[in-house]
């Protein structure tokens, strides 16, 4: 499994500390938590490294997960944090990739 966990101050995303969540994407008072996939069939998945799906099957690549992090604090939760590197397309180690 892999966590995409956003963290903000609830004022400034949430009016009154509403929650939301479906089965991919739980907005609380203070994160945002996104379930994402690798997908080795995809079409832009290169060298067998795969790509990282949004829940809406769209493309995360690492220039966006990178901008999640240095803007907002990001960070990424993995079961195998090599695989989530190749993905995305950023060296193994990036910071920010941690280990369940």
């Amino acid at each position: 499994m892999i966590k995409l966990i956003v963290p903000f101050e609830s004022e400034t995303v949430l009016s009154g500390g509403v929650e939301h969540a479906n089965s991919n994407v739980l907005v609380s008072k203070n994160a945002i938590k996104a379930v994402l996939s690798i997908s080795y069939e995809h079409p832009r998945s290169s060298y067998g490294a795969g790509v990282v799906l949004n829940c809406d099957n769209e493309i995360f690549d690492g220039v966006a997960f990178r901008w999640l992090r240095d803007r907002y604090g990001a960070w990424i939760e993995a079961e195998d944090v090599t695989k989530v590197c190749h993905a995305l397309g950023v060296p193994d180690g990036e910071l920010g990739i941690i280990s369940l």
